[in-house]
């Protein structure tokens, strides 16, 4: 009887603190440094969507902005995207994303 109540109450411990688990922030790390930024990530659709120009800086790339298309280059390498498009294209060659970038709080996010 001991045993079972133990487990029962272990039980509802865990149930108890994996809720509050889910408000604990969430941080994006880039080369094992975490990255500061006035937004944090959001949930939108079921998917983990990130900063993204804050991102591609923070990476070294330089970031444009022309009407829903974005485009992030560094060195060799080209990124081009398109808000609520998953087609998007590195160095030239086409991509299929996961989640279209989007547009929240008039900020750009990805996935």
């Amino acid at each position: 009887m001991k045993k079972s109540f133990s487990i029962l109450i272990v039980t509802v411990f865990l149930a108890l603190a994996l809720p509050l688990s889910a408000f604990a922030g969430i941080v994006v790390v880039i080369d094992g440094t975490p990255l500061s930024t006035q937004d944090e990530p959001v949930f939108q659709g079921g998917r983990l969507m990130v900063p993204m120009r804050v991102i591609f800086e923070k990476l070294g790339a330089k970031v444009e902005w022309d009407n829903g298309n974005i485009t992030a280059s560094k060195g060799n390498t080209l990124v081009q995207l398109k808000v609520d498009s998953i087609n998007g294209k590195l160095n030239n060659r086409p991509h299929i994303l996961p989640v279209a970038p989007a547009i929240i709080d008039g900020k750009q996010w990805f996935h």
